[in-house]
């Protein structure tokens, strides 16, 4: 433990389990308003924040034992299952906390450039590009041989409904189930049910990200502000930002471009709930500073730059820049904004 002196903590999480967005007539009765947070949501990020409590209050004493604002940064989407997963993790990391106590910042959608410049209110420059993929969605349905009387028999919903729209919200829902219960809904066949749960995550997140620029896009505000809060930790600059610890709260399609950049792009693997990113800088006895990035709870190696446990300060900020940057000032026109490459 005595190996190194941590100096800033990152984490990036996706909301825990939820509700459907859509419940299908044959489907089980949620308690839980669409979308909603569930019990096992809530306790899957009370046990986020216990690791994080046993690592950096007990094996590290890098937090105080004690929740400050002034120490912990809380950022979450205004969603209110992201804001709920939130408080739960704090509550998780500090035990006895009211959760009403808890500071998170919540930006309404079209201000929320860190967290999903994807998005078209956000970015104009989006605008296209997600508009092209949709075009090229049209035709998932035959592409991949959905049998849709089956699926009709199955879901109770009249076959002629079953469009694209229609057939993702059956798979959200089924993919909600399997969270939900830990097993598939055994009434529909796994090849089928493991295809339109695909088909939502593609139409919704995977068919996005597969276009670099999304990502590039996507991404870069995140990372950008990452490394800001490192080089707080190393130069004391009173512009920069001095949480020890920044907590993000977002959603699979926050996540999916931070981990294409980093080299880990899986359409078949959509991070499930209450995934976490956690990006450590920290010193070494060398007197060098090291990124160390975990992906629940596993060493994430980039494979760009090696398989080791942590890349030095320089190195990783070298590869974010080659891989976010197209020109030399500016990172996307569209939207105004200036993430000058000084910084890195």
């Amino acid at each position: 433990m005595a190996n190194k002196k941590i100096l800033r903590v990152v984490t990036l999480s996706r909301h825990g389990t939820r509700a459907p967005f859509k419940a299908y007539p044959n489907g089980p009765e949620w308690r839980y308003q669409p979308t909603q947070l569930t019990e096992k949501g809530r306790m899957e990020h009370q046990e986020l924040g216990r690791l994080l409590r046993q690592r950096y209050i007990h094996n590290y004493d890098f937090l105080n034992r004690m929740y400050s604002p002034a120490e912990i940064y809380v950022r979450s989407t205004n969603r209110a299952r992201t804001i709920e997963s939130a408080r739960n993790q704090v509550g998780g990391l500090y035990p006895g906390l009211e959760l009403g106590d808890i500071d998170i910042e919540a930006l309404a959608l079209k201000e929320d450039f860190l967290m999903i410049s994807y998005n078209p209110t956000v970015c104009p420059n989006m605008e296209p590009i997600i508009d092209a993929h949709y075009e090229r969605c049209k035709t998932l349905l035959s592409d991949h041989k959905v049998d849709l009387k089956l699926l009709s028999e199955l879901s109770g919903i009249d076959e002629n409904d079953l469009d694209l729209d229609q057939v993702t919200f059956i798979g959200d829902a089924l993919a909600c189930e399997k969270f939900e219960m830990g097993v598939m809904n055994s009434k529909f066949p796994k090849e089928m049910a493991e295809k339109v749960i695909y088909l939502w995550h593609y139409l919704h997140v995977i068919g996005y990200f597969e276009n670099d620029e999304i990502c590039r896009v996507a991404s870069c505000p995140f990372f950008f502000d990452m490394l800001n809060r490192f080089k707080a930790a190393i130069y004391r600059h009173p512009r920069l930002v001095a949480n020890k610890l920044a907590l993000y709260l977002g959603h699979d399609a926050t996540m999916v471009p931070i981990l294409k950049i980093l080299g880990h792009f899986n359409p078949l693997n959509v991070p499930y709930p209450a995934s976490q990113l956690i990006f450590e800088l920290s010193q070494h006895r060398d007197g060098q500073n090291y990124v160390e990035i975990t992906f629940n709870n596993e060493i994430l190696h980039i494979p760009e730059m090696g398989r080791r446990d942590f890349y030095l300060l320089e190195d990783f900020e070298e590869y974010l820049k080659g891989k976010l940057y197209q020109n030399d000032d500016k990172f996307c026109d569209a939207c105004g904004a200036n993430f000058p490459i000084a910084m890195f």
